[in-house]
């Protein structure tokens, strides 16, 4: 029978802590503990082996050899679909702020805190890491199916990069088959449609790419800029937003070389993107040679300050095969010897960045474009473009009916908002205009108890002339739909509210 409770990671170096949250949520969750960051790391990645990762992660922020922020990205590496919660002593704004912008925690909590509060939250981290997962599952059904259909059309209707995209796919998926890159849908789609930006280009202009041909100076800029054409395509759908930025970034180069000259650099650019860099080279390579052997790895290792070192070692101890005998000769045949073997030149092409120049497999016996080729691919672009446009429809209108809906009608926020500029006067009432507290510390008012409606109505005026923070996360982005989603409670939301200085109030209606 399987187990239905969720499989929670606790994190903290306070061994005594660990064993009280082991005795508190017995019964409610599978809690397993770690002393450290290693530790924790380790325990992901053997949940992660078992198919079965954990759903929730609570760590401490200050501990020695890895603090939580470094922890809780290392962790969001393996398994991204987990959700983090950061529980730590250190109750300073700069640290909520660091932990929550690295873009790895759901929520913060400071020490000493409640249990019931710490359960709500990690019940709440639950309930985010099961959507998470139905939304997963809508897209795969229904977005990755699209993208097959657009897949299937490159194939056969631009053969010049079909072949090139069918191996960086078959590459990507080998090394999530053997937990080389953990697997998640974003870089399955991303590598899917790296080449997608091509499709822009002329036909005739990638064959001359492929078969080593020089390309002009506007040419060079053209193939360049393919994988911009390709992220300003997918960041049009829903969701797929990483994505489009990875697909964006496929070219960079660890060390700053390649397309866009003014990306990120090293450990910054996002592991999806030098993850693909490294596949999409060696796909190109791999069609030199036929295989990715000790060969086409040369040619990567040749230029190995494009791509993160610790990647190319793993990507090479995966999918590196032995490099195949020469044919043997008939015993009537003679081998050529030195002196009758004709030179051999390597041809050369733009590389995928457009600065360097290497070999690429010559394309021989294959004719020359015809219109009609022309034609046929206007079509395909015509039909894959209907049935992305598709896709997006089915996704964004399934996503906003699961979406939950404010009630509208209560006016009472308003009371509350004069009430908590009241307070940052000096004048503090028993309760809040909801019957749930309300407190004054550190130049911030705390508010409890708030109904879900008022909660959104309120943080809507009040994000706009001050730091606002809801049950326990500070809003960052001012739409309603963010803001609606921080208000989740029905009657128990909490707001703290930090006014901006006097004459620096900007009040945005």
């Amino acid at each position: 029978m399987t187990d239905l409770k969720p499989h929670i990671l606790v994190i903290d170096d306070d061994e005594i802590l660990l064993a009280s949250m082991r005795r508190q949520f017995v019964g409610r969750f599978n809690v397993v503990t770690a002393p450290g960051g290693q530790r924790a790391i380790d325990e992901v990645k053997a949940a992660h082996r078992r198919r079965d990762p954990f759903a929730v992660v609570v760590c401490d922020m200050r501990m020695p050899e890895m603090d939580g922020i470094q922890t809780l990205r290392h962790i969001s590496e393996i398994a991204p679909g987990t959700i983090s919660l950061m529980l730590t002593g250190n109750a300073d704004q700069a640290t909520a702020a660091d932990a929550i912008n690295s873009g790895h925690v759901f929520k913060f909590f400071s020490k000493p805190c409640a249990i019931h509060v710490l359960e709500e939250g990690i019940n709440e981290a639950v309930r985010k890491y099961r959507a998470d997962l139905a939304e997963q599952d809508l897209l795969e059904k229904t977005l990755a199916g699209s993208i097959k259909v657009l897949i299937d059309l490159i194939s056969t209707n631009t053969p010049a990069i079909s072949s090139h995209a069918r191996r960086i796919r078959e590459f990507t998926r080998q090394l999530v088959a053997h937990e080389v890159v953990p697997a998640h849908w974003q870089l399955d789609i991303a590598a899917s449609l790296a080449l997608i930006g091509q499709l822009s280009l002329p036909v005739e202009l990638l064959h001359r790419h492929r078969q080593g041909l020089p390309l002009s100076e506007e040419e060079r800029e053209q193939f360049c800029h393919a994988p911009q054409t390709a992220r300003n395509l997918i960041a049009n759908i829903p969701r797929l937003g990483k994505v489009a930025e990875v697909v964006y970034l496929q070219d960079r180069g660890f060390d700053g070389s390649g397309f866009p000259a003014n990306g990120p650099l090293g450990g910054d650019i996002p592991k999806d993107a030098r993850i693909l860099k490294i596949i999409k080279d060696l796909a190109e390579a791999t069609e030199m040679f036929g295989a990715p052997d000790l060969r086409a790895f040369a040619v990567l290792e040749s230029r190995a300050s494009h791509y993160d070192p610790e990647l190319l070692q793993s990507v090479k101890a995966c999918l590196e095969v032995p490099q195949a005998a020469p044919p043997k000769l008939a015993e009537n045949e003679v081998a050529a010897t030195p002196d009758d073997a004709a030179p051999q030149e390597p041809p050369v092409t733009a590389s995928s960045h457009g600065h360097e120049k290497g070999p690429v497999h010559k394309i021989s016996g294959r004719a020359s474009p015809t219109r009609g080729l022309g034609g046929r691919r206007r079509w395909a672009i015509i039909v894959a473009t209907a049935a992305l446009l598709l896709a997006v429809i089915v996704t964004w209108v399934v996503y906003a009916l699961s979406q939950p809906k404010p009630v509208v009608g209560d006016t009472k926020y308003a009371d509350l908002i004069k009430q908590i500029d009241a307070a940052t006067k000096g004048d503090i009432a028993q309760e809040n205009i909801f019957g749930g507290g309300i407190k004054v510390g550190e130049g911030a008012v705390t508010v409890d108890g708030i109904p879900r409606n008022a909660c959104i109505q309120a943080a809507w005026k009040l994000v706009k002339k001050g730091t606002l923070s809801i049950n326990g996360i500070i809003s960052q982005r001012i739409t309603g739909a963010s803001i609606a989603k921080q208000c989740q409670s029905q009657n128990n939301n909490i707001i703290t509210w930090v006014p901006r200085p006097s004459g620096s109030e900007r009040d945005e209606e």
